[in-house]
């Protein structure tokens, strides 16, 4: 039955510190006596006060950081723009050759 009550205490004191609303009568007077209870507590003050410490500030990653993730480099000129069929133009080939092997695999079968 203790356990019951220190489950059904924890998550009352979880939303209670997360939320900054007091803690109920009920869980106030288990959590004074129960030890289980008053270590979950300090426990999540303890993750809400890391947490809140983290920076909120956005970075903003170098321009070439996409060159080496992906192992190429931007390629940033005029000309770049001219062909913006090229991308629709490989993505429908792969499209045409996955249906062919697919209707080719299924005529076998």
């Amino acid at each position: 039955m203790r356990q019951l009550r220190c489950a059904i205490v924890g998550q009352l004191v979880t939303a209670s510190i997360l939320t900054d609303r007091p803690l109920p009568a009920i869980a106030t007077g288990h959590q004074t006596s129960c030890l289980r209870c008053q270590a979950h507590s300090a426990s999540i003050r303890a993750t809400r006060r890391t947490l809140a410490g983290l920076t909120k500030t956005r970075e903003v990653p170098p321009i070439e950081i996409e060159a080496a993730v992906l192992g190429t480099a931007l390629v940033t000129s005029v000309d770049g723009a001219a062909k913006p069929w090229l991308p629709a133009a490989v993505a429908t080939a792969v499209v045409l050759a996955a249906a062919w092997a697919w209707r080719r695999r299924e005529a076998r079968a």
